[in-house]
């Protein structure tokens, strides 16, 4: 079940993040910035969103196990709206839980007329074929920062 998600997710989502930037960044991100992503580190920045729900976020939840979650927020500029976040635990991966997570977000922003979404990641990596298989185009590469250093990124487009 997707379902808006609360402060008592954050330890979750912590650990979700953390072990998949070690797992998908590895050789990548600068190792240095990847061995402080930790479940503690991250709680911090997770706190502040959610308590100030700068994103739009929800969890994918069963058997009482957060699973995945996404974020997003409604834009300004070029692109109506952006997923800021979407990561699916390692162990639930192949599942389609991420697949329904993004399909629940573009129902969510063309519900509030928006007419895309952006996202934005890191050029070349192996989960970008994730993205690819939904359907997503490139619509543009940007440098991206990551941990104060540059990475070469790209923008997967997806018309609502």
């Amino acid at each position: 079940m997707i379902r808006a998600a609360n402060i008592g997710d954050i330890n979750s989502i912590a650990y979700i993040i953390s072990t998949a930037w070690q797992e998908a960044y590895r050789g990548v991100i600068d190792e240095d910035f990847l061995k402080n992503r930790t479940p503690e580190k991250v709680k911090h920045n997770l706190n502040n969103v959610l308590n100030n729900k700068t994103e739009d976020f929800y969890v994918y939840e069963e058997d009482g196990i957060v699973k995945g979650f996404i974020a997003g927020r409604i834009n300004m500029d070029k692109y109506d709206s952006e997923v800021t976040r979407l990561y699916v635990g390692l162990e639930y991966q192949g599942r389609n839980i991420g697949t329904e997570l993004l399909e629940y977000m573009k129902k969510y922003y063309k519900s509030r007329d928006c007419k895309n979404i952006i996202i934005w990641t890191i050029k070349n990596l192996k989960n970008n074929t994730f993205y690819v298989k939904n359907k997503g185009k490139v619509e543009e590469e940007k440098e991206l920062e990551i941990g104060g250093k540059k990475y070469p990124g790209i923008g997967f487009l997806f018309i609502l």
